[in-house]
């Protein structure tokens, strides 16, 4: 194995457990509608695994990502490379700056008003459409990154 495979393998590593982590949110939710009176810990998971897992991940496939074209012979300006570039960020930002607070938020809600409260609710769907907005982008560069379609 090349060093080139080696950090493609460890990107690709990345990818799943960014991804995999993040398509567990919505399986938390839905668990946790199930039994409300353990939303609570759904939630405060959900923040642990975003902090500690999820971000963390996404953080080292742009590293990783940055040195596989360094290394390799992809172009920068591969069109597929720059759409999931541009879409990387987008999503990256909507989670760090709008997700990851709206999350906060919603546990505060939640032990403030309860999860009958008009802020609860409020902030509940804004997180769940942010959320999903983020990880439909996130979706759109892992299919941009395996297909590598030539789009202009």
């Amino acid at each position: 194995m090349t060093a080139y495979e080696l950090l493609r393998f460890i990107h690709v590593l990345f990818a799943v457990t960014a991804v995999g982590a993040s398509v567990t949110y919505n399986v938390w939710l839905a668990h946790a509608a199930q039994e409300p009176e353990h939303l609570d810990y759904a939630l405060r998971g959900i923040a642990m695994l975003d902090g500690r897992v999820a971000t963390p991940s996404f953080l080292m496939l742009l590293v990783t990502g940055v040195a596989l074209v360094l290394q390799g012979p992809v172009p920068w300006r591969a069109s597929w490379l720059v759409a999931a570039t541009g879409l990387y960020a987008g999503a990256a930002l909507a989670g760090a700056f709008w997700y990851a607070p709206l999350l906060r938020t919603q546990v505060v809600a939640l032990r403030r008003t309860g999860l009958a409260s008009d802020w609860y609710r409020s902030v509940e769907q804004r997180t769940r459409a942010v959320g999903s907005a983020v990880l439909i982008a996130v979706l759109a560069v892992l299919y941009l990154m395996v297909t590598k379609p030539r789009l202009w």
